[in-house]
């Protein structure tokens, strides 16, 4: 009875024995996670850049868009929860903040990014421009991408800030006006000139003489070349020997723009 006892408490402790030395079950820790302090490896993320051409219009007064399309490779199966960051250049010179896009389309390992980049107006104009793209994870950043070159097209285009109306009030016959100003901007990517004409002056007065338009000064002068805001100084001259000089005198001034 003694000895069936023995072999039944051995059978036991067999089995626990057995039961202790069962492998426990492999735990895998996620990208920068850490499971009892060792961190699995995090990948270095790849990036690359197109776009449909390489030039960009300006839009006079306003801002226009250069769109690239960044596809980002990440052996970490979730590149669309990457971070691109572009930032432009006008050849060495940085130009405004970074644009950053938080998230991409598509899945596993490769995602793409839509990367719009503002061209205000006041851009110059030129072919040097260029745009410096990384990715990054949680942890690492890709090597730089650089696209380039990227032409910012040169445009035409005035405005006229105040002095859009002028008036000269009433004068006589060899009068001479006090000057009325017109102030100018350039609304566009480069340096212009600036020529000025007018219509001759008529009269609302049935019957009165016109006149002539070289009464009024400037009036075609030499082109006045502007990069931003610039004041032009109208003076009216009254010729005499115009009869009848009677009612209201307007006249229209054209201004034309240039390339300075």
């Amino acid at each position: 009875m003694n000895i069936k006892r023995y072999g039944a408490a051995i059978a036991v402790v067999s089995i626990a024995l057995a039961m202790l030395a069962m492998p426990a079950a492999a735990v895998v820790a996620p990208p920068g996670g850490s499971v009892n302090g060792q961190f699995n490896a995090v990948t270095t993320p790849i990036i690359t850049a197109t776009a449909t051409g390489n030039s960009v219009n300006c839009i006079p007064n306003n801002v226009n868009t250069f769109t690239l399309t960044a596809t980002v490779t990440d052996a970490n199966g979730a590149a669309a929860s990457d971070q691109v960051s572009a930032q432009l250049y006008n050849g060495a010179t940085a130009l405004g903040a970074p644009i950053v896009v938080t998230s991409g389309t598509g899945t596993g390992n490769t995602a793409t990014f839509t990367v719009n980049i503002p061209f205000p107006y006041n851009y110059p104009a030129g072919s040097a421009y260029s745009v410096v793209l990384t990715a990054s994870n949680s942890q690492k950043t890709s090597a730089p991408y650089t696209f380039s070159p990227i032409t910012y097209v040169a445009a035409l285009g005035i405005s006229i800030d105040s002095g859009s109306s002028l008036n000269f009030g009433t004068l006589a016959p060899g009068d001479t006006s006090a000057t009325q100003t017109t102030t100018v901007h350039n609304t566009v990517n480069q340096a212009e000139n600036v020529g000025i004409s007018t219509n001759p002056w008529t009269s609302s007065a049935s019957g009165a003489a016109s006149v002539p338009a070289s009464s009024l000064s400037p009036n075609n002068p030499s082109p006045l070349s502007i990069d931003a805001h610039a004041p032009i100084g109208f003076v009216e001259t009254v010729p005499t020997g115009i009869s009848p000089y009677a009612g209201t005198y307007t006249t229209t001034i054209t201004l034309t723009a240039s390339a300075a």
